[in-house]
This record gives C-alpha cells, structure tokens and sequence, in this order.
C-alpha cells in the first residue's frame, strides 16, 4: 500500500510534469501522466479577506469570490495570506473562510491555507485543522515574530512541519519577513517529503532565476508572487504564479499562462502588457502610512467590479483619503476606456 509521504511525493513529481512545464517547450499530455495524481501550481490567486462592518469576517463574501475565482479559471486560491491580514485573523475565522472558499470553488480550483502561527506546534497543529476545512496545501512563513533565525534553524522548522503535516507543505519567503529563506535552506529542502515547494516574493527576479537553476529537474514547485517578474519567472521555468491581482483580475493571468502553454508569444506579450498596466496600481498606494491601503485598494478594484459588496477592513481607525479614492477611481475608469471590459460590473 502507497504511504501518505510516498504519494505526496509521486504527487509532487508530476505536478511539476505538469501542464505548467512552463519554458519546456510544450504540455504534457493526459497519457504522460497517472490516473488520479493531485497537479499544483498555474495561477493562483491571492485573497483579501472581506469583513462586515463591525470588522468581523464575511464567509459569505469569502464564498461568493471564490465562485467568481473559480469561474474564471485559475487553478489555486490563497486564503488568508499576508493579503488576507492573516496575523490579524484568530484561527476559527481562518477555517470558516477556508470552508466558505472551498463551497464557493465547488472542486474547480485548489485551495491554498495560511497556517502560520507564532509557535512551531501552532503551526503544525493548523495544518491539521486546514486539512479537516478542506485545505489542499498549507502555506507556511517563518515564523512571525521580529527575531531573526538562521538558515539552519529554518530548514530544522520547515522539515518539522512537513513531517507533521497530513497536507502538503509550501513554504512562503517574503522579501519583508523577518527571517528570510536563505537559499541555503531552499536547497536543502527540495524533493523533500510532503515539501511541495515554495512562493517566492523576493525583492529581485534574479533570485528566483538562481532557484530555478538550482533546482534543475528536481521535484520543487517554485511560484512566483511578485507579479512585475511574473511573466519572464513563466518563461524561466517557475510553475506558476501566486499574486494579489491575480485574485482581482484573474482573466489576464490565466490567457497569460494560457499563451504561454501554447507557445502563443503575440497573445503573451498582448497579456504581458495589459497585466504590466494593471501592476500600475501598485504605485499608487501610499503604503509607507500604512499598509490598510494595500488591501482597501485591492477590495475597491473587486467591488467595482461588482465581485465585493464593500472595501471594509479589520483595524477600526482607517479612513482612505478621499484624494486617493478619486486617483484610483480614475486609474480604473482609464482601464476601461482602454478596452478591459473585464474591469467592468458585469
């Protein structure tokens, strides 16, 4: 009988056989692979977490975008990320959005957890409740206190994890997080058991570029979550993206990857240009004040497209300045006028 770590590890393989053998030069096709072996990677899209006006969250909301995400292609969702103020979310709110998500997606895409916790048993034991919620990778950061670890200690606590885990294990590196994952501990934990692969949200493209050379053949999912290196990581060889705009506009992400497949370079490079628009937004954040803007304007975009009710947040005290609002609403509205329908409330 295949054991859970044997399977975990068949299943890893073939996901990076996958259809995303980005930069390859072709798909696999349905003969190449096993019968009822689990695929990961592709476009994954990163979630904010809607709330009610008292701050509490919105599982119906929650429910509802995923139906949104999950009609429009994607292969994963990311719940409760950093994009979805997860370390501002107790842990029952997090599997009452990971139930929600996984209703609203009916089976059409996977869904990925933020299980991190401030201890290494809080963490594992998240895992265990993830998979119970109908989480099918558990997304894990170091941890999140402002000490740093070293190298040796991340690869000890990311093992740990995934030795405990009953679900895949992708790990999560943050240009922003207190402790970095060194390339050291990268290396060392591919084709690891139950250690799926990683997102990487560097602040350059050519450490991912280092990833995936160091990774050769090896059974390691690498996702690229910085969207302004998302299409030249696809052509490198990265197994997909995880990105906060893609959870708003997921139509661009998935004709992006869609082309590449295909070896469609004017249609990549028609998408490459319309996502490098949208990415746009991103410079007109003031999140130097505070980091509330990051997660209002990606709700704003949602809600004029008719895919969230309202941009409420969790900490009580914010207020965007109207100035903003009216900047924002002139970027979208110039998106439409450009011919992105999709941005439109349907």
């Amino acid at each position: 009988m295949t054991t859970r770590r044997e399977f975990i590890q068949q299943s890893i393989v073939y996901s990076t056989l996958s259809a995303w053998a980005i930069g390859r030069g072709k798909s696999l096709s349905a003969a190449d692979l096993p019968e009822k072996q689990p695929s990961y990677g592709g476009m994954i899209g990163v979630l904010v977490t809607p709330y009610h006006q008292n701050g509490s969250v919105d599982p119906d909301a929650m429910e509802k975008l995923c139906q949104q995400m999950g009609k429009s292609g994607v292969e994963g969702v990311f719940i409760a990320g950093s994009t979805g103020d997860m370390p501002l979310l107790e842990w029952e709110e997090r599997e009452s959005l990971f139930r929600a998500g996984k209703k609203g997606l009916a089976g059409r895409a996977k869904i990925y957890g933020g299980v991190t916790s401030f201890s290494l048993a809080g963490t594992i034991t998240n895992c265990h409740h993830a998979a119970e919620a109908g989480v099918d990778v558990a997304v894990v950061m170091p941890p999140l206190f402002f000490f740093r670890y070293s190298p040796k200690e991340m690869t000890a606590y990311m093992k740990r994890i995934a030795d405990e885990s009953p679900i895949p294990v992708l790990m999560y590196h943050h240009q922003k997080a207190p402790t970095p994952i060194a390339m050291e501990t990268i290396v060392s934990e591919m084709e690891y058991p139950n250690l799926l692969g990683m997102k990487e949200t560097g602040a350059t493209i050519e450490r991912t570029f280092e990833i995936l050379q160091k990774r050769g053949k090896k059974r390691f999912l690498v996702l690229q979550g910085n969207e302004a290196y998302g299409p030249d990581s696809l052509k490198a060889g990265a197994d997909g993206m995880m990105g906060a705009l893609i959870g708003v506009v997921p139509e661009i992400y998935v004709s992006l990857g869609k082309a590449l497949r295909e070896n469609d370079e004017t249609t990549f490079q028609q998408k490459q240009q319309l996502a490098d628009r949208v990415c746009k937004v991103f410079e007109l954040m003031p999140r130097k004040e505070t980091f509330s803007y990051f997660g209002y304007t990606l709700k704003k975009m949602l809600q004029y497209r008719g895919w969230l009710e309202n941009t409420w947040s969790r900490l009580p005290g914010f207020v965007p300045d109207s100035a903003f609002d009216a900047q924002l609403t002139a970027f979208l509205e110039d998106l439409d006028k450009s011919g992105m329908v999709f941005l439109q409330t349907p």
